[in-house]
């Protein structure tokens, strides 16, 4: 062992390491015991249907809202939280600024993680400039036996403004309300629906409308009729008593829409005198009236009847 130490191998073994480990010192540099671990950085794709804000009193979007994908970078954990969370990110475009014209925008992606970075990307959008025009408020009514009583619901505001792109308001072929079925059943109260610009397909357009919904009311003409000379009935005479109504009988007004008002006969109306319990003598009784439901008393006062009885 002795002579291996003091030998000239030992010695040259000696220098090749220390050369091998200076190379090394001289080759990493001054910083390399500071170096950084490296990150693992990826690339990938994200696709999302853009937002495009607008100055909507002067334009409006011609067609949909374009779909863009484009690529994003970062470490590779918080990227794949970006795609993963695609549906939650914002694709901006902002055309606030520009008339109308077809423009290239830059798509800005609002949410990406922190050390997310994106590629450029631009989106081609069409801006056409508005018009305004006023329409007629037209009143539709689906599965109605009856159309007549379509004339008596009122919309109220009966107009409604449109606007939008010029090629888009020129195929407005009216602004339709739809009547809610049982509105018809419920004379008098209001109901709120929403109006829809149409084509002449009966498609719905993209259009702002104001108001966006009116207020219906189904207010149909109300027909007035008398029934005069009816007769009346006694209700609990007793044995052995008579008693005189007024000869020229009564006159009953019912009051409902016209076709009910119509179909009632005078047999159908009701008029009875509750005479129970008295004896000879001069009275004024009240009458009570009925009438079939279609219909009702058009009078709020009540019917008193003169009545005189006497033994037989």
């Amino acid at each position: 062992m002795d002579a291996f130490l003091r030998s000239n191998n030992f010695v040259r073994l000696i220098a090749f390491v220390l050369s091998v480990m200076l190379w090394l010192v001289v080759r990493a540099g001054p910083d390399a015991a500071d170096a950084p671990p490296q990150i693992d950085r990826v690339t990938e794709t994200i696709t999302g249907t853009v937002e495009v804000l607008l100055n909507k009193e002067r334009v409006s979007l011609v067609g949909e809202p374009p779909e863009v994908t484009l690529k994003i970078h970062g470490e590779r954990l918080s990227v794949w939280q970006a795609k993963m969370q695609a549906n939650k990110l914002k694709f901006l475009v902002d055309a606030r600024n520009y008339g109308e014209g077809i423009h290239q925008l830059p798509v800005q992606v609002q949410g990406l993680p922190p050390g997310v970075s994106q590629d450029s990307q631009y989106a081609s959008i069409r801006l056409e400039a508005n018009v305004r025009q006023v329409f007629r408020v037209e009143l539709v009514a689906e599965r109605l036996e009856d159309p007549t009583k379509l004339a008596a619901v009122r919309a109220e505001p009966n107009e409604v403004a449109v606007t939008g792109p010029a090629s888009l308001v020129q195929q407005v072929q009216k602004v339709q309300a739809r009547i809610p079925v049982q509105a018809f059943d419920a004379p008098g109260v209001e109901q709120t629906v929403v109006v829809n610009a149409v084509n002449d397909k009966g498609k719905t357009l993209n259009l702002s409308l104001e108001p966006k919904t009116v207020d219906l009311v189904y207010q149909p003409t109300i027909q007035r009729k008398e029934f005069p000379k009816l007769t009346a009935e006694l209700k609990g005479l007793a044995k052995g008593l008579k008693a005189v109504l007024p000869p020229e009988g009564f006159t009953v007004t019912v009051e409902g829409l016209a076709a009910d008002v119509e179909a009632i006969r005078p047999e159908d109306i009701k008029i009875v005198v509750d005479v129970t319990g008295l004896g000879p003598g001069d009275y004024v009784r009240e009458a009570a009236i009925s009438v079939p439901a279609t219909v009702k008393l058009a009078e709020k006062a009540p019917l008193r009847v003169p009545v005189k009885i006497t033994p037989e």
